[in-house]
């Protein structure tokens, strides 16, 4: 017989009275937030689609922006932070005819006026429009003002508007494969940028403003 005061128990008894329960294991519940959510739901559409296209233009056409309170909200956003954003008196949003313009300001005279076209803009997008059209009003005051630098440095205008946007980091550098007249090259951006560090003063007469340099 044994001395043990446990002898009388069978196991299952023993396990039922004596045994410490094994706690049930919770596992932590995983919260998904929306952006992953809808990241999840973009890679389903896309595969059921056969495609990485449909991801990418259904992300787009989620962040866009369509109305035209919330286009402008962002132009002058971009406006605001810009280093030639004071050359701008407004932006306004319209529609604009031709297709292939996404933006305009006016000149002869310049009144500073933004004009954006009223359609789904990506943000980025048009942060380098808002970008580039600060640097066709950056062109009006350089050859509206007694400057001894030439005018753009011989760049076209759509070039030097676009090395703007490059030089605000909105916009990447060309290759030389693009066929556009919006397009900057490297050495497009290069006298873009000599131009502007020989500006000692800009004047914008839109404005009633000059403003020192450097």
């Amino acid at each position: 017989m044994s001395d043990s005061p446990f002898a009388d128990f069978t196991e299952e008894e023993f396990d039922e009275y004596f045994a410490t329960p094994i706690p049930e294991h919770r596992f932590r519940r995983f919260r998904v937030n929306g952006w992953m959510k809808l990241l999840g739901l973009l890679v389903a559409v896309g595969l059921m689609a056969g495609s990485v296209t449909v991801i990418v233009d259904q992300f787009r056409n989620f962040r866009s922006l369509n109305e035209a309170g919330e286009i402008r909200d962002r132009a002058l956003e971009r406006i605001e932070v810009s280093q030639w954003g004071w050359l701008a008196t407004d932006v306004r949003i319209d529609s604009i005819p031709e297709p292939e313009i996404g933006g305009r300001v006016l000149n002869n005279p310049p009144d500073g006026v933004v004009f954006v076209d009223l359609r789904a803009w990506d943000p980025e997008r048009l942060d380098a429009l808002v970008d580039h059209e600060l640097g066709h009003l950056l062109d009006f005051a350089i050859s509206s003002s007694d400057q001894v630098t030439p005018r753009r440095g011989g760049l076209e205008s759509e070039a030097w508007a676009e090395c703007a946007a490059v030089a605000a980091e909105t916009r990447r550098v060309d290759t030389s494969t693009v066929e556009s007249e919006y397009h900057c090259y490297d050495e497009e951006l290069t006298t873009f940028v000599d131009v502007v560090g020989d500006l000692t003063e800009v004047c914008a007469e839109w404005v009633g403003e000059c403003r020192q340099l450097g």
